[in-house]
């Protein structure tokens, strides 16, 4: 692939016709939301629009609520997690997640972007959603930038921004502009939910900012090539080994997140400008600068984050003024089950640059498990990325001696990775080598089931004082059959030949 557009970037250096600068996201979404209008059927059939609504408004909800339970291996949300609660959608683009937000009964939505071609698609999803929301909703769109305070003067209960601040060229200077939108403790607090993209996840970034630059400089038809090429990329694999059907798959991927396929390849392509960061890095940044602790971190290419005030902030005259959502937030963190991992603290010593490596025995209040599925805490909070290995010995646990061929698997594939290998561990080492990183499953070193993990900023997680936990992903829980653990601590254990 590299090659082809090396190619495209010298046939097409006389025909650009387009600012370099920033991507026309808006343009791009004008078009998806006009294409699923034209094809409903009618304002109240189903429709590809309705569609793509009810998948947005679902996942939204999902994602936000604190209510929501897994049943049958489903996410069921509080449907009524928004209810008189004001929604502030920061580079709305298309308008979909706001018209999610206001039939969903939010009290006011402000959908804001710096692009007028969004705000176009936006107001057409208002005329065309006006008979599914409450008199009682008050919708507002307007142009803004989220880089210039002087756009920024409303402060509500939920600040959104989807897959946005990573592309107004100061991703650090944006999180925190919006970060402070979200209400203060006095005013009862908020909640705070944005993807961005990961640099965990994502192969050799500085390359696909080039990529990206070079797609928005050329014109129609190379972009059109690029678009082909790079979208037969992404499907390559499932038709030519699996044998399925490219239409059929492209159709599909609109289920995901209601966005049509080609939409989303032109998305990717177009995103300029882009900057990559790491989970532990925005964790970190948010809570620092604004006071909002994370309550949901969902690893991905485009990384999910919820955050909410932190519950420490509200002293005895704001205690009664917590929002609904923001204290059915706090009581869940609380009530969250967390085992706490005692040290000492082991450093696993696989090869010269895993010395950030550390390996905590399973406490014996967890039941030792084959299929256990977890996320490492750090002082009661989730603080990084967790990595599913699924490498397994033949009596199917894993063992230290497997995470030493993972390790080294990672290594010899780092050139030509398979698209599999990079879905699991990203591209830099999405290992505990780097901090803010942790397996989400459990090790074994003979007897002695082992959680391995890195601190938040690759400290010694025996001195820096800091409490290690883990959460248990419910429903993880598979019982090892006959087997009981030795008790014992890993210090006494021998990691040098690792």
């Amino acid at each position: 692939m590299r090659a082809l557009l090396g190619c495209l970037l010298k046939l097409s250096m006389a025909s650009v016709l387009y600012d370099p600068e920033t991507y026309n996201f808006g343009e791009n979404w004008n078009s998806f939301i006009h294409k699923l209008n034209c094809s409903s059927s009618s304002s109240s059939g189903p429709g590809d629009l309705q569609n793509a609504l009810l998948i947005s408004m679902m996942n939204l909800l999902n994602f936000l609520s604190p209510m929501g339970r897994f049943v049958d291996g489903w996410q069921v949300a509080d449907g009524q997690v928004l209810k008189n609660l004001s929604f502030l959608d920061v580079g709305c683009g298309s308008g979909i997640h706001s018209a999610a937000a206001a039939v969903a009964s939010a009290s006011v939505v402000l959908s804001f972007d710096r692009q007028t071609d969004s705000l176009t698609s936006t107001r057409a999803l208002q005329q065309r959603y006006g008979s599914q929301i409450s008199k009682a909703t008050r919708w507002d769109a307007y142009l803004g930038d989220i880089l210039k305070k002087e756009d920024l003067d409303h402060r509500t209960d939920v600040v959104y921004s989807w897959g946005a601040l990573h592309h107004t060229g100061d991703l650090w200077k944006a999180l925190e502009h919006s970060c402070h939108l979200v209400k203060r403790p006095e005013e009862g607090g908020g909640a705070f939910m944005l993807a961005l993209y990961a640099r965990e996840m994502v192969r050799d970034p500085d390359y696909w900012v080039y990529i990206k630059r070079l797609y928005v400089s050329l014109d129609e038809i190379n972009r059109g090539q690029m678009e082909r090429e790079y979208g037969w990329w992404l499907l390559k694999e499932e038709v030519l080994q699996k044998h399925r059907n490219p239409f059929v798959l492209a159709f599909e991927a609109q289920f995901q997140r209601g966005m049509n396929f080609w939409t989303d390849v032109k998305d990717w392509l177009g995103g300029y400008p882009i900057e990559f960061s790491e989970a532990s890095d925005v964790i970190r940044f948010v809570r620092e600068r604004c006071g909002l602790v994370p309550a949901r971190v969902q690893p991905s290419v485009v990384t999910e984050f919820l955050f909410v005030t932190d519950p420490r902030l509200f002293d005895a005259e704001t205690e009664s003024r917590r929002s609904k959502l923001v204290l059915d937030w706090h009581s869940e963190l609380a009530e969250r089950p967390q085992v706490v991992l005692k040290g000492p603290f082991v450093r696993l010593k696989l090869q010269h640059s895993r010395s950030r490596c550390y390996a905590a025995e399973l406490p014996s209040e967890v039941p030792a498990v084959w299929e256990l599925r977890f996320d490492v805490h750090e002082d009661g909070y989730q603080y990084g990325f967790g990595v599913e290995s699924d490498l397994e010995a033949e009596d199917k646990r894993r063992t230290v001696d497997t995470l030493a061929k993972l390790f080294g698997d990672e290594d010899r594939n780092r050139e030509q990775p398979t698209r599999a290998w990079q879905a699991r561990f990203g591209f830099d080492g999405l290992t505990c080598d780097h901090p803010g990183r942790h397996f989400r499953e459990v090790y074994w070193i003979e007897e002695l089931p082992v959680v391995i993990f890195s601190s938040s900023d690759g400290s010694d997680p025996n001195d820096n004082g800091r409490i290690y936990s883990i959460f248990v992903e419910p429903g993880s829980e598979v019982p090892q059959e006959d087997r009981k653990p030795k008790h014992v601590i890993a210090a006494d254990l021998d990691f040098s030949r690792y």
